[in-house]
């Protein structure tokens, strides 16, 4: 077993606590830090302790159908995007990255389309939960710098304050 790796099949690697710590307690544990729901599941979480950091892998439930992202119609599954990354909300002192293949569906009347994920606007790099507080501490602080200060990353600070003012 990798270091650091969370097994998510009922093998254990943390002391018995009892049900919180099996794979499907852990998995619904970041299921509702992130705000998924059903067809999106956390597929795995790993932890990796010398570059604290949590990584959260999301996957598509089979059979699912997908919704267009221009009319909202129902639509059957085409493929998958490539792998995608995002930053979350950091998980205790963890920085917190989101990994998932977003599914593209076919429409007679759009064509191919990549269906939009619940957890991030369209393109891009940043969760919700992640640019809400962004843009909470750079409201609050005096400056960029002071709000670096407060633990956002010099290089996200300033993109996420970008482009919440072109919104």
């Amino acid at each position: 077993m990798a270091e650091g790796h969370i097994p998510l099949k009922n093998q254990r690697v943390w002391p018995d606590f009892g049900p919180l710590w099996d794979g499907s307690e852990l998995q619904k544990h970041y299921r509702l830090l992130l705000g998924v729901e059903t067809p999106w599941q956390v597929k795995d979480v790993k932890l990796e302790l010398s570059e604290k950091r949590v990584e959260m892998e999301l996957g598509w439930a089979k059979g699912a159908k997908g919704k267009r992202p221009v009319c909202c119609q129902g639509c059957s599954l085409y493929d998958y995007g490539p792998e995608r990354t995002w930053r979350h909300l950091d998980t205790m002192q963890f920085e917190t990255i989101v990994r998932a293949r977003v599914p593209r569906v076919d429409c007679a009347t759009d064509g191919v389309k990549t269906i939009a994920v619940p957890w991030a606007e369209r393109g891009g790099r940043f969760t919700r939960f992640f640019e809400r507080f962004a843009i909470d501490v750079l409201l609050c602080a005096r400056s960029v710098k002071q709000a670096a200060s407060f633990a956002v990353l010099w290089d996200s600070g300033p993109k996420v304050g970008r482009a919440w003012a072109a919104k």
